[in-house]
């Protein structure tokens, strides 16, 4: 209903560090922000050179801080029609997170 478009930055953290390395060399480390903030803008900016207009959704962020996010929102995307703050229960988290990583069972201890 909305013409929506995901965003999920740990999700373009981890294609963004698999283009950071070699298939020999897996680049280890953290993925720079300013390297996870350029491939969300270069998102938006293909979407807009498309002349596809979509209300994005962050499913995720990869800031430090919620505040941190919100200023590289407004900075760099323009102000926010709404904030949506959802709170999900632990279960759903752990449902959540098993599908994402494929896991099968109990989660590990690191998890």
């Amino acid at each position: 209903m909305m013409k929506s478009k995901v965003i999920d930055m740990n999700k373009i953290a981890e294609e963004t560090r698999k283009k950071m390395g070699t298939e020999e060399e897996p680049f280890e480390g953290d993925v720079p922000m300013a390297k996870v903030q350029e491939a969300v803008l270069d998102m938006i900016e293909s979407d807009r050179l498309n002349n596809n207009k979509f209300v994005y959704l962050f499913d995720s962020f990869t800031h430090k801080s919620p505040s941190e996010f919100i200023n590289f929102a407004h900075k760099y995307i323009g102000f926010a029609q709404a904030w949506i703050h959802c709170h999900m229960e632990h279960k759903k988290i752990e449902e959540r997170y098993k599908q994402a990583k494929e896991i099968e069972g109990d989660l590990p201890e690191d998890a």
